[in-house]
C-alpha cells in the first residue's frame, strides 16, 4: 500500500506549478495525512481556472487479507462511518465480489480542508456479466451500507434502470458515483465506449438530444485523436441536464495522438492559456522510488457539458506505483 503523503512528496518537484502551485500541493498532502493508505492518486485540474489547484481523488483496493485499513485519524462525521462501515462489509459479502476498486474523491478547490469531511464515493469492478437488475440491486446495496441520510440522497431506481436500457452493447458500465455532498445529490453512471457514436445514441434515447448536439459542435475535432471515452450521467429523481465526456488519448500503453489532442486543445476560448503551456512543456516522468515505480501522466482529460454554455475542460493527473517490470513506457518521457 502506498502512503499518500509519500507519493505527492516524491512528484512534488515534476508538477507544473502553473497546475498545481507549490503551496497548494503542500494543502493536498497536509490533507492526506488524515486519508487512508491507498493504491494511486488522482490530481483533477481545472483548465479554465486560473488558480493553480487541484481536487484530489484516492483509490482504494482490497489487500489480500480483506478490506482496505480505515485509519482512526480519518475525519469524523456521518460520512465517514458510512464509508468505514462499507469497507468493514465489503470482502465479506458476495454480491460485492465483482468490486476490484473504490475511489474517494475531494473537493479541495471549492471546500478547502472540509472537502475530507464529504468525499463522493465511487465504485467499479468486472461486472461485464451483470443484468441490469443485478447492477441496481447491488448499487442499492452500496447505498445502503453507506447509508447518508442526512445527505438527503435519492434517486429514481425507475430512471436508473431506464439509463441503463438505453445502454448499446458495445457500452460498458465503467463505475458508479454517490455525489451524495454535491449542492445536487446525484448518482452518477459512467458509461465507456472505445466509440463515441454508442454514447450519442445514448444521450438522445435518455432525451439529452441538447447535449448530444454541444458534443458533436463543440468536441468532434477531439474525437479522432481519442482510443476511448467515458460518458457521466447524473440522476436523482429527474436526470440532470448537464454531463460529462472523458477523453482517453492513449490506447493500450500508446501516446501518439495526445500531442494531437492539446494542440486541439488551442481552440478553447476560455482554457486558460498557462497551463495548456504547461502541459504541452510536460509530458510526465517515471521516477524510480525503492521497488516501485511512480507514474504521473495525464491519464484522460474531461468535457463539462451544459446545453448552451461552451465546454469546459479538466485534466486528470495520475500519481500512482507499478512494479517496473509491468511498466509500459511513455514515448514522450524525456
Amino acid at each position: 500500500m502506498a502512503n499518500l503523503m509519500t507519493l505527492l512528496k516524491t512528484v512534488a518537484a515534476d508538477i507544473p506549478a502553473a497546475l498545481i502551485s507549490p503551496a497548494e500541493l503542500s494543502i493536498l498532502q497536509r490533507l492526506s495525512q488524515q486519508l487512508p493508505e491507498g493504491q494511486a492518486a488522482i490530481l483533477e485540474c481545472r483548465l479554465s481556472e486560473a488558480r493553480p489547484a487541484a481536487d484530489l481523488s484516492l483509490c482504494l483496493r482490497p489487500r489480500r487479507t480483506g478490506a482496505p485499513a480505515i485509519k482512526a485519524a480519518c475525519p469524523d462525521g456521518e460520512a465517514w462511518a458510512g464509508i468505514r462501515h462499507f469497507y468493514h462489509y465489503w470482502p465479506a459479502l458476495p454480491q460485492l465480489a465483482f468490486l476490484q476498486r473504490t475511489w474517494l474523491e475531494f473537493d479541495c478547490i471549492d471546500k478547502g480542508a472540509k472537502a475530507l469531511e464529504q468525499p463522493c464515493f465511487f465504485f467499479g469492478g468486472n461486472h461485464d456479466q451483470l443484468k441490469v437488475e443485478e447492477w441496481i440491486d447491488r448499487i442499492q446495496l452500496v447505498v445502503d451500507l453507506i447509508n447518508q441520510p442526512a445527505s438527503g440522497f435519492t434517486y429514481s431506481k425507475d430512471l436508473l434502470s431506464f439509463c441503463l436500457t438505453q445502454m448499446q452493447p458495445s457500452s460498458r458500465l465503467f463505475q458508479i458515483g454517490l455525489m451524495a455532498f454535491r449542492a445536487v445529490p446525484s448518482l452518477r453512471i459512467c458509461v465507456q465506449d472505445r466509440s463515441v457514436k454508442p454514447l450519442l445514441k445514448l444521450l438522445r434515447s435518455v432525451g439529452l438530444r441538447e447535449i448530444a448536439g454541444v458534443m458533436m459542435a463543440e468536441l468532434g475535432a477531439y474525437f479522432e485523436s481519442c482510443s476511448k471515452f467515458g460518458l457521466h450521467l447524473d440522476l436523482g429523481e429527474e436526470l440532470s441536464l448537464k454531463a460529462s465526456l472523458e477523453c482517453y488519448p492513449d490506447a493500450e500503453g500508446q501516446w501518439g495522438d495526445w500531442p494531437i489532442f492539446l494542440n486541439q486543445l488551442d481552440q478553447m476560448d476560455d482554457l486558460h492559456r498557462t497551463k495548456l503551456a504547461a502541459l504541452k512543456n510536460w509530458p510526465g516522468r517515471h521516477i524510480l522510488a525503492g521497488d516501485v515505480q511512480i507514474r504521473q501522466l495525464i491519464n484522460h482529460f474531461k468535457f463539462l457539458l451544459e446545453p448552451g454554455v461552451k465546454p469546459k475542460v479538466k485534466a486528470y493527473l495520475y500519481v500512482g506505483k507499478h512494479h517496473p517490470q509491468t511498466q509500459k513506457k511513455h514515448p514522450l518521457v524525456r
